[in-house]
Protein backbone atom coordinates (compact mmCIF):
# COMPACT_ATOMS: atom_id res chain seq x y z
CA UNK A 1 0.00 0.00 0.00
CA UNK A 2 1.26 3.44 -0.85
CA UNK A 3 0.76 6.62 1.13
CA UNK A 4 -0.70 9.65 -0.56
CA UNK A 5 0.41 13.20 0.19
CA UNK A 6 -2.15 13.58 2.98
CA UNK A 7 -0.62 10.60 4.79
CA UNK A 8 -3.55 8.26 4.26
CA UNK A 9 -3.15 4.76 2.94
CA UNK A 10 -4.17 4.43 -0.63
CA UNK A 11 -5.22 1.04 -1.99
CA UNK A 12 -4.43 0.20 -5.58
CA UNK A 13 -7.39 0.62 -7.93
CA UNK A 14 -9.44 -2.51 -8.58
CA UNK A 15 -10.00 -1.60 -12.24
CA UNK A 16 -7.52 -1.09 -15.08
CA UNK A 17 -6.19 2.45 -15.26
CA UNK A 18 -5.93 4.35 -18.50
CA UNK A 19 -2.49 5.67 -19.22
CA UNK A 20 -1.98 9.35 -18.58
CA UNK A 21 -0.15 11.56 -20.98
CA UNK A 22 3.17 12.80 -19.54
CA UNK A 23 2.18 16.47 -19.94
CA UNK A 24 -0.47 16.27 -17.22
CA UNK A 25 0.31 16.86 -13.59
CA UNK A 26 -0.17 13.92 -11.23
CA UNK A 27 -3.53 13.80 -9.46
CA UNK A 28 -3.56 14.41 -5.73
CA UNK A 29 -4.78 11.65 -3.47
CA UNK A 30 -8.16 12.08 -1.85
CA UNK A 31 -9.09 11.60 1.75
CA UNK A 32 -11.18 8.52 0.91
CA UNK A 33 -8.21 6.89 -0.82
CA UNK A 34 -9.76 6.83 -4.29
CA UNK A 35 -8.31 8.36 -7.39
CA UNK A 36 -10.47 10.10 -9.96
CA UNK A 37 -10.63 8.43 -13.35
CA UNK A 38 -8.47 9.71 -16.21
CA UNK A 39 -11.47 11.48 -17.66
CA UNK A 40 -11.95 13.29 -14.36
CA UNK A 41 -8.25 14.14 -14.14
CA UNK A 42 -8.55 15.92 -17.48
CA UNK A 43 -11.45 17.95 -16.10
CA UNK A 44 -9.66 18.68 -12.84
CA UNK A 45 -6.40 19.80 -14.44
CA UNK A 46 -8.21 22.19 -16.76
CA UNK A 47 -10.20 23.93 -14.02
CA UNK A 48 -7.42 25.81 -12.26
CA UNK A 49 -8.26 27.22 -8.81
CA UNK A 50 -11.53 25.36 -8.30
CA UNK A 51 -9.98 21.99 -9.07
CA UNK A 52 -10.42 20.53 -5.57
CA UNK A 53 -14.14 21.37 -5.40
CA UNK A 54 -14.77 19.99 -8.90
CA UNK A 55 -12.81 16.82 -8.17
CA UNK A 56 -14.93 16.02 -5.12
CA UNK A 57 -18.15 16.82 -6.98
CA UNK A 58 -17.25 14.58 -9.91
CA UNK A 59 -15.70 11.56 -8.19
CA UNK A 60 -16.56 8.10 -9.45
CA UNK A 61 -19.52 6.41 -7.88
CA UNK A 62 -18.93 3.10 -6.10
CA UNK A 63 -21.08 1.39 -8.72
CA UNK A 64 -18.84 2.50 -11.62
CA UNK A 65 -15.68 1.61 -9.68
CA UNK A 66 -16.83 -1.93 -9.08
CA UNK A 67 -17.91 -2.36 -12.70
CA UNK A 68 -15.28 -0.97 -15.07
CA UNK A 69 -17.25 -2.13 -18.11
CA UNK A 70 -20.05 0.29 -17.17
CA UNK A 71 -17.93 3.14 -18.53
CA UNK A 72 -17.50 1.49 -21.93
CA UNK A 73 -19.95 1.40 -24.82
CA UNK A 74 -22.16 4.12 -26.17
CA UNK A 75 -21.98 6.17 -22.97
CA UNK A 76 -18.22 6.55 -23.37
CA UNK A 77 -18.82 7.98 -26.83
CA UNK A 78 -20.94 10.83 -25.49
CA UNK A 79 -24.35 9.20 -25.89
CA UNK A 80 -26.48 7.87 -23.05
CA UNK A 81 -26.70 4.10 -22.92
CA UNK A 82 -29.64 2.68 -24.84
CA UNK A 83 -32.38 1.13 -22.79
CA UNK A 84 -33.55 -2.01 -24.48
CA UNK A 85 -36.78 -3.73 -23.69
CA UNK A 86 -37.32 -7.33 -24.69
CA UNK A 87 -40.46 -7.99 -26.69
CA UNK A 88 -42.13 -11.36 -27.11
CA UNK A 89 -41.81 -12.98 -30.51
CA UNK A 90 -45.41 -12.08 -31.45
CA UNK A 91 -44.95 -8.47 -30.30
CA UNK A 92 -41.69 -8.17 -32.24
CA UNK A 93 -43.33 -9.53 -35.41
CA UNK A 94 -46.29 -7.17 -35.05
CA UNK A 95 -44.03 -4.19 -34.41
CA UNK A 96 -41.90 -5.09 -37.43
CA UNK A 97 -45.03 -5.33 -39.59
CA UNK A 98 -46.22 -1.94 -38.35
CA UNK A 99 -42.85 -0.35 -39.17
CA UNK A 100 -43.00 -1.84 -42.68
CA UNK A 101 -46.50 -0.41 -43.13
CA UNK A 102 -45.27 2.97 -41.85
CA UNK A 103 -42.50 2.89 -44.44
CA UNK A 104 -44.96 2.12 -47.25
CA UNK A 105 -47.27 4.86 -46.02
CA UNK A 106 -44.38 7.36 -46.04
CA UNK A 107 -43.68 6.47 -49.69
CA UNK A 108 -47.35 6.97 -50.55
CA UNK A 109 -47.36 10.35 -48.82
CA UNK A 110 -44.32 11.39 -50.87
CA UNK A 111 -46.18 10.50 -54.07
CA UNK A 112 -49.13 12.59 -52.91
CA UNK A 113 -46.85 15.53 -52.12
CA UNK A 114 -45.23 15.28 -55.56
CA UNK A 115 -48.69 15.25 -57.17
CA UNK A 116 -49.68 18.30 -55.13
CA UNK A 117 -46.51 20.10 -56.21
CA UNK A 118 -47.35 19.30 -59.83
CA UNK A 119 -50.89 20.59 -59.34
CA UNK A 120 -49.59 23.82 -57.79
CA UNK A 121 -46.80 24.59 -60.24
CA UNK A 122 -47.67 23.13 -63.64
CA UNK A 123 -49.95 24.90 -66.08
CA UNK A 124 -50.37 21.69 -68.07
CA UNK A 125 -50.90 18.49 -66.12
CA UNK A 126 -49.23 15.23 -67.14
CA UNK A 127 -51.74 12.87 -68.77
CA UNK A 128 -50.98 10.06 -66.28
CA UNK A 129 -51.45 12.15 -63.12
CA UNK A 130 -55.10 11.22 -62.58
CA UNK A 131 -54.38 7.52 -63.08
CA UNK A 132 -51.42 7.70 -60.70
CA UNK A 133 -53.59 9.37 -58.06
CA UNK A 134 -56.36 6.79 -58.55
CA UNK A 135 -53.80 4.00 -58.10
CA UNK A 136 -52.45 5.70 -54.97
CA UNK A 137 -55.99 5.99 -53.59
CA UNK A 138 -56.58 2.28 -54.19
CA UNK A 139 -53.27 1.31 -52.60
CA UNK A 140 -54.02 3.39 -49.50
CA UNK A 141 -57.47 1.80 -49.15
CA UNK A 142 -55.92 -1.63 -49.59
CA UNK A 143 -53.33 -0.82 -46.93
CA UNK A 144 -56.07 -0.16 -44.40
CA UNK A 145 -58.36 -3.02 -45.44
CA UNK A 146 -55.85 -5.83 -45.80
CA UNK A 147 -52.89 -4.94 -43.63
CA UNK A 148 -53.76 -2.51 -40.83
CA UNK A 149 -57.16 -4.04 -40.06
CA UNK A 150 -55.57 -7.50 -40.07
CA UNK A 151 -53.19 -6.66 -37.23
CA UNK A 152 -54.55 -8.01 -33.96
CA UNK A 153 -53.06 -6.47 -30.84
CA UNK A 154 -55.29 -8.10 -28.23
CA UNK A 155 -53.13 -11.24 -28.03
CA UNK A 156 -49.93 -9.30 -27.41
CA UNK A 157 -48.45 -8.82 -23.97
CA UNK A 158 -45.08 -7.06 -23.94
CA UNK A 159 -45.68 -4.67 -26.84
CA UNK A 160 -49.46 -4.35 -26.83
CA UNK A 161 -49.73 -0.66 -25.91
CA UNK A 162 -47.05 0.43 -28.36
CA UNK A 163 -48.58 -1.66 -31.17
CA UNK A 164 -52.08 -0.35 -30.48
CA UNK A 165 -51.04 3.29 -30.49
CA UNK A 166 -48.88 2.84 -33.59
CA UNK A 167 -51.67 1.01 -35.43
CA UNK A 168 -54.16 3.72 -34.51
CA UNK A 169 -51.78 6.45 -35.68
CA UNK A 170 -51.12 4.66 -38.98
CA UNK A 171 -54.85 4.25 -39.63
CA UNK A 172 -55.39 7.97 -39.01
CA UNK A 173 -52.49 8.90 -41.31
CA UNK A 174 -53.77 6.58 -44.04
CA UNK A 175 -57.31 7.97 -43.81
CA UNK A 176 -55.91 11.50 -44.05
CA UNK A 177 -53.89 10.45 -47.11
CA UNK A 178 -56.99 8.98 -48.75
CA UNK A 179 -58.91 12.22 -48.22
CA UNK A 180 -55.99 14.28 -49.57
CA UNK A 181 -55.71 12.08 -52.68
CA UNK A 182 -59.49 12.31 -53.28
CA UNK A 183 -59.17 16.10 -53.19
CA UNK A 184 -56.25 15.94 -55.61
CA UNK A 185 -58.23 13.74 -58.04
CA UNK A 186 -61.08 16.25 -57.87
CA UNK A 187 -58.62 19.11 -58.58
CA UNK A 188 -57.28 17.23 -61.62
CA UNK A 189 -60.82 16.64 -62.91
CA UNK A 190 -61.65 20.35 -62.54
CA UNK A 191 -58.58 21.42 -64.51
CA UNK A 192 -59.15 18.97 -67.34
CA UNK A 193 -60.68 20.39 -70.51
CA UNK A 194 -64.21 19.15 -71.14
Amino acid sequence: MALCRAGHRKSPPSYPQKTKSPAKSPARGRADGLRPSTEQEDTVSDLGGSAQRKRVAHHSSPRSRSRPHAQAGSHAQGRPPAVERKLSKASAQTTTELYEIASELAEMELLSKEAQRTLNTSSELPPTLRNDLAQLHGNANKLIATRLDAIITGDLHSGRDEARSMRKQLIQQTEALIERVEAQVKAVDERRPS
